[in-house]
């Protein structure tokens, strides 16, 4: 049995003239597996259908474009305590 290891996938949008950042948690065997997983996901984020333009993907006529920023292999509590830290805001 394969133990499975935590990839962290930064995907990015530009929608317009407005840019946006998602983070993911990947499990996965390996980080090529990984990687597959991501291109996938980012392949069918607003459809099944969307053109392939350097190594990105384009959508709805080219109003939004999609790219796997990155996937770096992390762990759970890592990934978790990188969340908070950028999404926490403190007096």
């Amino acid at each position: 049995m394969e133990d499975k290891k935590y990839y962290h996938f930064k995907l990015e949008e530009i929608n317009g003239e407005q840019e946006y950042s998602y983070d993911y948690l990947i499990e996965a065997a390996s980080l090529s597996q990984a990687a597959e997983i991501a291109e996938a996901y980012a392949g069918s984020f607003y459809n099944d259908k969307p053109e392939i333009i350097d190594g990105g993907y384009i959508f709805f006529d080219g109003t939004i474009a999609v790219e796997v920023a990155s996937v770096i292999e992390t762990t759970k509590e890592d990934f978790v305590q990188n969340m908070l830290r950028e999404k926490t805001i403190t007096a």
